[in-house]
């Protein structure tokens, strides 16, 4: 039996409900794609990549753990970190879709992670500025710096030469499913800067 998140509909939710909801969001979406990453260990086309995948797999479930930690606080039921990475079903994962896609070939998991880094840049960007001092921190410390550091690496070997007929198929292929919306996530998803 899961433990369930009752998320109200928008109008009803209040703004502490609003908060935990987008937390949440951040927080499966960097544990989804942290799992995905993981799937490629022992599997990636070089040693290079296969450690640099393991790396920021860990990273990424580093930073869920502390958007799960924080969600668990403003949901005020007693569930920790734990409890709300595996006591939920998947219905209830907040994570945009594009995280959870299958890795299939190399370019597409790369494409993949490029384009949410480049999300991810920009919502703990303004998530820094942030009057919710804990969501600043956690951008600021955390989350930032790692998300510059791999948006470049991808980046990087998106325009390598060997790369570069991959990933642009890959970037066709992934451009379909970046406009597919779950249900449950159909708002959009803005930063809580204000």
């Amino acid at each position: 039996m899961s433990a369930t998140l009752a998320i109200p509909s928008a109008p009803d939710m209040t703004p502490e409900e609003a908060r935990c909801v987008y937390v949440l969001r951040l927080a499966d979406t960097s544990l989804v794609l942290g799992q995905r990453l993981a799937e490629w260990i022992g599997h990636a086309p070089a040693l290079e990549e296969d450690l640099g995948l393991a790396n920021i797999s860990l990273d990424l479930i580093g930073q869920a753990r502390l958007f799960l930690t924080y969600a668990g606080e403003l949901e005020g039921r007693g569930r920790d970190e734990d409890a709300l990475a595996f006591l939920r079903d998947a219905p209830e994962f907040l994570n945009l879709a594009l995280a959870e896609q299958p890795n299939g070939d190399f370019g597409h998991t790369i494409v993949r992670q490029w384009l949410i880094d480049a999300w991810q840049l920009e919502v703990y960007a303004a998530l820094e500025n942030s009057a919710d001092t804990r969501l600043a921190a956690i951008a600021a410390k955390r989350c930032g710096r790692r998300v510059t550091t791999i948006a470049s690496a991808a980046a990087g070997w998106c325009g390598s030469a060997m790369a570069h007929p991959r990933a642009t198929g890959a970037c066709s292929a992934r451009s379909m499913s970046c406009g597919a919306s779950r249900p449950r996530c159909s708002r959009p998803m803005k930063s809580m800067s204000a």
